[in-house]
């Protein structure tokens, strides 16, 4: 069991003729599949059992960051912010205007145990692929974290042209369950930038995929985004 990794020329003026690491996951793990391991593992406690602690994990997580509190565990660290500008001291939170957002970061150990115990093995790069790295919500300001419907993205990269006109290619939104959602509306398609409007989607995390074919051939080939990005349920009414 190893990390897979390709290398690819680095994107920064500054490092000319340097490459950097892009890890490719073999596979998205849900939670069917952790509870599985857990299993595998030597549990002694049921699947039904496991699942329904693991819900009453999410509950509780919730309840704290309702509360306004920031969560360390482990695994991972939770915190909140607030998206969006305000015009002066005197203004305040407007849902129209403002998102709350909940950050997350890995915590203490995994950070000490998958890098000190992590296989990697270099693959080779072989045909091109669109090389999506970096997708900025432009409503929010946000890079590679959220995804906000109807408003204008902005996807950065290599070799990310495409026939707007040919309904296979484009900028594709999959939801965990493999339906995806085809970006419509397209406003610039240049090798290291593309902007379109995002669809109308569901709340939920959605994996961004780029289908395009090459030098005028009829092969499609894609490229996804390493980080999944998050649709926020919509704002309910001010308080």
């Amino acid at each position: 069991m190893s990390i897979k990794y390709t290398l690819q020329e680095s994107q920064l003026a500054t490092l000319v003729g340097a490459h950097t690491a892009r890890v490719h996951p073999d596979a998205r793990a849900e939670v069917e599949d952790v509870v599985a391991g857990m299993l595998q593992h030597g549990s002694t406690v049921s699947k039904a059992d496991i699942l329904s602690v693991l819900e009453d994990y999410y509950d509780a997580v919730e309840y704290l960051l309702l509360d306004g509190r920031s969560i360390s565990t482990p695994l991972a660290n939770f915190r909140l912010a607030i998206g969006g500008c305000f015009q002066g001291p005197d203004d305040a939170y407007d849902p129209s205007r403002h998102r709350l957002l909940v950050r997350v970061s890995a915590g203490k150990r995994i950070r000490q145990t998958v890098p000190g115990q992590a296989r990697v093995a270099k693959q080779d790069r072989g045909k091109a692929l669109p090389l999506p790295l970096v997708y900025v919500d432009l409503a929010s300001g946000e890079r590679n974290r959220s995804l906000t419907p109807g408003g204008a993205g902005q996807l950065i990269g290599r070799r990310l042209r495409f026939d707007p006109a040919d309904a296979r290619q484009g900028i594709f939104f999959v939801a965990p369950d493999g339906a995806a959602v085809r970006a419509a509306e397209v406003i610039k398609t240049a090798p290291a930038e593309v902007i379109v409007i995002a669809p109308a989607l569901a709340a939920g995390h959605y994996t961004l995929e780029l289908r395009a074919t090459f030098n005028g051939g009829e092969q499609l080939r894609s490229g996804v985004l390493d980080v999944p990005l998050a649709v926020a349920p919509p704002a309910g009414p001010a308080v």
